[in-house]
């Protein structure tokens, strides 16, 4: 990581996710996005959480099943 603060206060206001960059990545990496999505759900199950998201180009959030 880099020692540049890009806010004083909140260094994470300016975060993004890039999904182009993420869609490259998964495909050069065999196997890596089905294992992120393995840990992910874990996470939430772990915790007794539903796990909620927004899908690309709609405003409206759903649950995704357990």
């Amino acid at each position: 990581m880099c020692n540049i603060k890009i806010h004083e206060t909140q260094p994470l206001l300016n975060l993004k996710l890039d999904r182009v960059m993420q869609d490259i990545v998964y495909k050069l990496v065999p196997g890596l996005q089905e294992s992120e999505d393995k840990r992910i759900k874990e996470f939430y199950q772990s915790r007794g959480l539903e796990r909620i998201i927004q899908p690309s180009g709609e405003g409206k959030y759903h649950h995704v099943d357990r």
